[in-house]
C-alpha cells in the first residue's frame, strides 16, 4: 500500500486508476447526454401536444416501441442512447400526417367508393410515397443518394402493398383525425415489424 503520492504513481497502479477513472467518466457523460436527448424529446413531444395535439407524440412512441419489438424479432440489443432518435422521426412525421390528414384527405368526399379509393390512394402512396418515406429515409441519413432512390421505390412499394387495405379503413373510416394518424402510426409500426 501507497504512504506517500509519490508512492503511488511510482507504483504503475496510477495509469490503471486513471483508465478506470476515465472509464467512469466516459460512462457517466454519456448517461447525462442520453439523460438530455430524451429530456429534448419529452420536451419536445408536450410541445407538440399542446400545439397540435397527440398525433406527434403518438407516432414518436409507436416508431420508438417499433425499433424496440424489431430489435427484440432479430434479437439485437436496443441501444437506448440512440432510441430516442425514433421519436424525434416520429414528431416529425406524426405532425406532418395530421397535417397532410386535415388539409388534403379531408378535401376528398368520401361518399362515393371513387371518393374512398381516392381518399386511400392521397394517403397511400401520395403521402407515405412523396412525403413521409423520403423524410423518413432522410432522416436515417442515408448517404449514398443511388441508394436512397432505390431503396425509396422499394419502399414505397411494400408500404402500398401491405398497407393499402388499412389505410382505406383509415382515411375513410374513422374520422377523428388524431385516431387517423395514430391509427397509421401503430399500422406501421406492425409492418415494420412484421417486414423487417
Amino acid at each position: 500500500m501507497a504512504s506517500t503520492i509519490d508512492d503511488f504513481v511510482n507504483s504503475g497502479n496510477s495509469l490503471d486508476y486513471l483508465a478506470g477513472l476515465m472509464d467512469e467518466i466516459k460512462t457517466a457523460y454519456g448517461f447525462m447526454k442520453t439523460a438530455f436527448n430524451y429530456g429534448l424529446l419529452g420536451g419536445a413531444g408536450f410541445l407538440s401536444y399542446a400545439a397540435s395535439g397527440a398525433a406527434g407524440p403518438v407516432t414518436a412512441g409507436a416508431m420508438m416501441l417499433g425499433k424496440v419489438l424489431l430489435n427484440f424479432k432479430k434479437k439485437a440489443k436496443t441501444e437506448w442512447n440512440k432510441l430516442y432518435k425514433e421519436g424525434w422521426k416520429g414528431l416529425v412525421l406524426g405532425n406532418l400526417a395530421k397535417a397532410f390528414y386535415q388539409n388534403i384527405i379531408a378535401s376528398i368526399t368520401n361518399k362515393t367508393f371513387y371518393g374512398k379509393i381516392g381518399r386511400a390512394l392521397a394517403y397511400n402512396p401520395g403521402f407515405m410515397g412523396f412525403v413521409y418515406n423520403p423524410v423518413y429515409l432522410a432522416m436515417t441519413k442515408k448517404q449514398n443518394k443511388t441508394s436512397q432512390k432505390s431503396e425509396w421505390w422499394d419502399l414505397t412499394k411494400r408500404v402500398f402493398k401491405y398497407n393499402f387495405v388499412p389505410h382505406y379503413f383509415t382515411t375513410n373510416y374513422i374520422g377523428n383525425v388524431q385516431q387517423q394518424v395514430a391509427a397509421s402510426a401503430f399500422l406501421g409500426t406492425a409492418y415494420r415489424v412484421i417486414a423487417g
